[in-house]
């Protein structure tokens, strides 16, 4: 009958409600999503190591219970591993992206890039090594945001090397050179304790190898996440958890400006971490 009013119904109700339903599905972690989760694990670490060890003192005559909680939070802070590393070779990519139209602006944002992250390990050096040891310098373990100069830098220099501009070498003596180049890289992160855990995890290194997996496998996914796995090994499977983030990550397509300033706010946010861990233990 034309002339009736027709009223939503149930099934109306529910057809709604399932559409909403499946715009609220959960899409993957973006980069803001990715580098929040990567503070929170780095500050259980922080917080294991500069509040509950001190406040443990002699560990052998510690509450198993208190042990495991703190070696539970210890461990949990190598799963941001991956997830940054994952987020530095997004941008550099990103930043790659401009090299053909605006080639200048994306040597400048490389180089701003690796004065950035320096500056960042710098400064952040002396809070790090106050929370983590209550030492003002700690040659045990180096700030783990000094691996992240260091790894741009390699891939800077591989990106450079394997240049079409670059005719000089041949292919043996590009191998050769990428071989020289990442090896460099890795005895300076394993010299410099860069982000050394426990005395054994070497982060440093690790977040190298995973940088390098992810720069040179991003369009073979799953090569990708199984050779990631992999190197996971160096750091006893663990870090390879974080792993799941990077798989279940979102394809965003940010202004280059917007992602710029959220990566700043997310080093902003390590450096208040670390302030905040070191005014807990002088508290405490």
């Amino acid at each position: 009958m034309s002339g009736m009013k027709r009223y939503p119904d149930a099934m109306d109700h529910g057809s709604r409600s399932a559409k909403g339903a499946t715009n609220r599905r959960f899409r993957g972690f973006g980069s803001l999503q990715l580098g929040s989760v990567a503070l929170l694990l780095i500050a259980s670490g922080l917080l294991s190591s500069s509040i509950m060890v001190p406040t443990l003192g002699n560990l052998e005559k510690s509450p198993v219970g208190a042990l495991t909680l703190a070696l539970v939070l210890e461990v949990m802070s190598w799963c941001a591993l991956p997830m940054i590393a994952w987020m530095l070779v997004a941008w550099l990519r990103s930043v790659n992206g401009l090299a053909d139209a605006q080639p200048a602006a994306a040597r400048r944002a490389k180089l701003i890039g690796l004065i950035l992250t320096t500056v960042v390990a710098v400064v952040s050096e002396v809070p790090y090594d106050l929370a983590n040891s209550g030492k003002v310098w700690d040659f045990d373990s180096q700030n783990p945001a000094c691996a992240l100069p260091i790894s741009l830098l390699v891939l800077v220099i591989l990106e450079a090397i394997a240049s079409p501009s670059n005719h000089t070498l041949s292919t043996a003596q590009t191998m050769m050179v990428r071989v020289v180049i990442v090896g460099a890289g890795l005895a300076w992160m394993w010299l410099l304790n860069v982000d050394v855990r426990l005395g054994i995890m070497q982060g440093g290194v690790l977040f190298l190898l995973y940088c390098l997996v992810f720069h040179f496998l991003a369009r073979h996914e799953n090569t990708m996440m199984l050779l990631a796995t992999l190197v996971g090994l160096v750091g006893f499977m663990i870090p390879s958890l974080g792993l799941l983030a990077v798989h279940f990550r979102r394809n965003e397509q940010e202004a280059e400006n917007s992602r710029n300033r959220l990566y700043i706010y997310l080093l902003a946010a390590y450096a208040l971490i670390l302030v905040v861990f070191v005014l807990a233990r002088w508290v405490h």
